[in-house]
């Protein structure tokens, strides 16, 4: 048998239902600037779009816990300059 959440709510009914509007919020609101400083760092508007696009994937997973954070966009951030410079470091 499928484990429920504490909502009986099942992983594809959350999916069917879409983001949490303040995910769709923080997303709006912070990519470009995080797209920016990720150019800064890897030098490549095409590789930054594709580091930040996989940070928005790892915040929504963990949204429960980024979600309740004071500042989201600050963590993401964080989380894009880390994985920038991670990238460098990977060329």
């Amino acid at each position: 048998m499928a484990a429920m959440n504490p909502t009986n709510e099942t992983t594809s009914d959350s999916a069917k239902r879409g983001p949490e509007p303040a995910f769709v919020a923080l997303v709006n609101r912070e990519s470009a600037g995080l797209v920016a400083a990720s150019t800064a760092i890897v030098g490549s508007r095409h590789v930054a779009e594709e580091l930040v696009q996989e940070c928005f994937l790892r915040a929504a997973n963990r949204w429960d816990t980024v979600g309740s954070l004071d500042r989201p966009g600050a963590w993401m951030r964080k989380v894009v300059v880390n994985e920038s410079i991670s990238q460098l470091r990977r060329r």
